[in-house]
């Protein structure tokens, strides 16, 4: 049992080591908080979006600054893009159809700004709300953050310890006959 929690305990670190690199995570590891941004996004002709993005804030130390914006899509492949001054955009490759990064740093935009980005794509994105942004603050650390809201912590605790539970109470009651 010790074993068990000691390798789950190095997995969480290293997880959440390699979680806080600057790189654009898949979108399913980033963090919730539907209250970081808003986003509009207008389809314009031939597969071009345009995203608008307002930065509200997050719960974190200030200062911070939005230093990344991510649009998630590995089935497309990225034509052109028109990057907002200072901010350049590029394809990922990856998880990421495209991802555009204050540069140089100083070009990160602070909570209440709000930025446009434009991206023309070789067919249309499956969903062009799929985006999250990075936050660097005060003490040079950051987190990435979606706009999709997601359970609690605790609640997705609880529902991935279910099946565990059930099968406790389960050999109980056969016990118990």
């Amino acid at each position: 049992m010790k074993t068990t929690v000691g390798v789950v305990t190095v997995i969480i670190l290293l997880g959440g080591t390699v979680w806080s690199a600057v790189a654009a995570p898949p979108f399913g590891s980033t963090v919730a908080d539907a209250s970081a941004y808003d986003i509009t996004v207008t389809l314009l002709p031939n597969n071009e979006y345009q995203w608008v993005v307002d930065y509200n804030d997050s719960a974190l130390p200030n200062p911070e600054y939005m230093r990344a914006f991510v649009v998630y899509d590995s089935s497309v492949s990225l034509i052109s893009t028109t990057d907002p001054t200072g901010w350049v955009g590029s394809a990922d490759g990856a998880a990421a159809a495209v991802e555009w990064y204050a540069h140089p740093a100083t070009n990160r935009i602070s909570p209440g700004d709000s930025l446009v980005y434009q991206a023309k794509f070789d067919t249309a994105l499956a969903d062009p709300f799929l985006t999250a942004i990075h936050i660097q603050y005060a003490n040079d650390g950051s987190q990435w953050t979606n706009n999709t809201p997601e359970l609690p912590p605790a609640v997705l605790l609880g529902l991935s310890i279910l099946p565990l539970s059930l099968a406790y109470i389960r050999g109980r009651r056969r016990s118990q006959r």
